[in-house]
């Protein structure tokens, strides 16, 4: 059976976020606020120090959870699917829900016509740092999940 990735999210043309503009702290778009902003305006900017602290909060419960298989096409598709179901919820701001679609506007799917803008506040900012925070520990564990297959594998085969 394939494996796919969920229907698009009905805003393609909006470039992931980034023709979402942002009002606040961070002043680029909604793409931008969660690659750049987030993190080190609510962990810091101390990532050597950021790291130690999000890997002493893994638990072994949270590494089944996000390893709960094999490393595979599936188990990608379906953490590609996890970030996909975060990007639709309401509070992130990324679309607007209608007809259990994601729209861009109220009143259009597409970012055609006038470019939609998002108040992006520390009360953003601090509601979204352990969505964040999660993220990045699950990024992890799994990072280190894949390497550990690949090289153990390259050990046995001696590439």
């Amino acid at each position: 059976m394939a494996t796919s990735i969920s229907p698009p999210c009905f805003v393609e043309d909006d470039r992931g976020g980034n023709l979402v503009a942002v009002t606040g702290p961070c002043r680029c778009s909604r793409h931008a606020v969660w690659d750049g902003c987030i993190a080190p305006t609510q962990l810091g900017t101390d990532y050597a120090a950021i790291a130690s602290q999000l890997r002493a909060e893994i638990t072994a419960a949270d590494r089944a959870r996000w390893l709960p298989g094999g490393i595979g096409a599936p188990a990608v598709v379906s953490w590609a699917n996890e970030s996909f179901a975060i990007a639709r919820r309401q509070d992130v701001h990324y679309c607007i829900q209608k007809d259990g679609s994601c729209w861009y506007a109220a009143d259009r799917l597409d970012a055609r016509g006038a470019k939609r803008v998002v108040t992006v506040d520390g009360a953003y900012l601090a509601a979204e740092a352990d969505t964040v925070r999660e993220r990045l520990k699950a990024a992890g564990v799994r990072l280190a999940a894949i390497l550990n297959t690949v090289l153990a594998s390259d050990v046995h085969t001696g590439n």
